[in-house]
């Protein structure tokens, strides 16, 4: 039956007419006006019809959605778009992502190779899914160094080198599953967290470290090829007490906690010459190098820099460092250089800054900020990675970002790990992974065990 608009229209101007139905007749007992839908057309219309699963409805009818190639329809949304068309989507929480030329449905919370964003793989190819847990891919143990956290390099050959106490090791990457020693002689590595070197001398790359023979006091700088094996350690420099270690293919500087020194690379140790570069009257807790000399962090003086050439007379005049970066600028606890960017922390303000290691302007140019706790810095030339420590060291994170006209916003520095137990020594490795040292991870990986570990970071971060 139709209902009269005019009817409609006369009644809701008169005194009384909600005391009557929209057709004129006196209502029943209890009947309530406010419910009664203004409508305009017949009382007796149909409910909209239930469509099928790959249907939607667009009115009048149930029109056909189309799924071609989907796996899972169950993470499909239909809705019907403009001129009737079906609209398909992706239902409540998926994600869609390009797979294979394919858009697909994916859950970024839980999906191993696209977690947190399509295509971020959270392990190294299908016999290595790696775990995504809320977005995050869990990272992964690759091997182990006992009670002593040395230091470890990713080389361009796929290899990682690292040590502990006992050896010197190496192993492919990304998985680590093939950790062989270089030598197994009494000689012990020391394990310290700038302790190894990759350089070539004469067409012959070795992997250089300190250490000495068991039971001796007398620590040596030692090295092995990085290809085959070695008996023992051959001794490069002997007698040398040394903090720190590093270098590249232009040579090796070591530090005895007050003298700087420089050493050449050649192919016999007999005629390897060492002279000193600096006397300090601190000991930093981190060192760095360019072209244009050799840097080093310390809380409390800064950021200082030495020339790489011998100081003239160290005996009678010792060569200082030069103040780079008073402290009133800056207190850092670590330092790293890539080409023609240095970085470095700021223990007081949390800021992470960069400059040329030319020279810094005034103001720095900060990169991140509210980082207070970083720990350890590296970069590969693109992408900035750090460590973050926590107030106990129980949960402390990895995090990083890819600077972009020099500095990185707030909403584009990523954590890519969590929960790490006294996290430190990152490293950007290729194919977007990353690798820390840390003594543990969550609460089912607790402990003193020192592992090196690794996961990788959000597709192009």
């Amino acid at each position: 039956m139709l209902v009269r608009s005019s009817l409609i229209v006369a009644c809701a101007s008169l005194v009384g007419c909600a005391n009557y139905t929209s057709d004129g007749r006196v209502p029943d007992a209890g009947f309530d006006a406010s419910v009664v839908s203004d409508a305009t057309t017949e009382s007796d219309a149909q409910a909209e019809p239930v469509c099928g699963k790959t249907q939607v409805y667009c009115k009048p009818n149930c029109i056909d959605c189309d799924v071609q190639g989907a796996i899972d329809t169950s993470r499909l949304s239909f809705t019907c778009g403009e001129q009737g068309a079906c609209v398909v989507g992706c239902a409540s929480p998926y994600s869609a992502c390009q797979v294979s030329g394919n858009s697909r449905c994916l859950d970024l919370k839980s999906d191993s190779y696209h977690c947190g964003s399509c295509e971020r793989a959270c392990g190294s190819g299908t016999n290595d899914p790696g775990t995504c847990n809320q977005g995050q891919c869990v990272a992964k143990a690759v091997t182990s160094l006992g009670d002593t956290t040395g230091s470890f390099l990713l080389h361009s050959t796929g290899k990682m080198y690292f040590h502990d106490k006992k050896s010197v090791y190496r192993c492919d990457l990304p998985e680590c599953t093939n950790r062989e020693a270089l030598y197994s002689g009494t000689f012990e590595a020391l394990p310290l967290p700038q302790g190894l070197v990759i350089a070539p001398a004469a067409g012959v790359t070795h992997i250089y470290f300190l250490g000495k023979q068991s039971g001796s006091t007398t620590t040596s700088l030692a090295r092995c090829p990085i290809l085959g094996t070695c008996t023992e350690p051959e001794i490069y420099v002997a007698n040398m007490p040394s903090v720190a270690l590093f270098g590249s293919s232009d040579g090796l500087f070591t530090f005895d906690g007050a003298k700087l020194f420089s050493i050449a690379l050649v192919s016999n140790p007999a005629s390897a010459t060492r002279f000193e570069i600096a006397k300090y009257k601190w000991v930093p807790t981190r060192f760095t190098f360019t072209a244009d000399g050799i840097f080093d962090a310390s809380i409390e003086n800064g950021v200082h820099r030495s020339p790489r050439t011998a100081c003239s007379n160290p005996d009678t005049n010792p060569c200082s460092p030069d103040s780079f970066v008073d402290p009133s600028r800056a207190r850092p606890t670590t330092i790293e250089a890539k080409g023609e960017v240095l970085y470095f922390n700021d223990s007081v303000t949390g800021g992470i800054y960069s400059c040329p290691p030319s020279g810094c302007a005034n103001p720095i140019t900060q990169v991140v900020s509210t980082q207070l706790g970083t720990e350890s810095l590296h970069t590969d030339g693109f992408g900035l990675a750090w460590t973050y420590r926590s107030a106990n060291g129980l949960a402390d994170e990895v995090r990083m970002c890819t600077p972009s006209g020099g500095a990185c916003a707030a909403s584009k520095v990523f954590t890519v790990a969590a929960q790490q137990r006294n996290a430190t020594q990152v490293r950007l490795g290729t194919k977007s992974a990353l690798y820390w040292l840390s003594t543990g991870a969550d609460d089912s990986d607790a402990g003193t065990t020192a592992a090196i570990r690794r996961t990788f970071a959000p597709n192009g971060k």
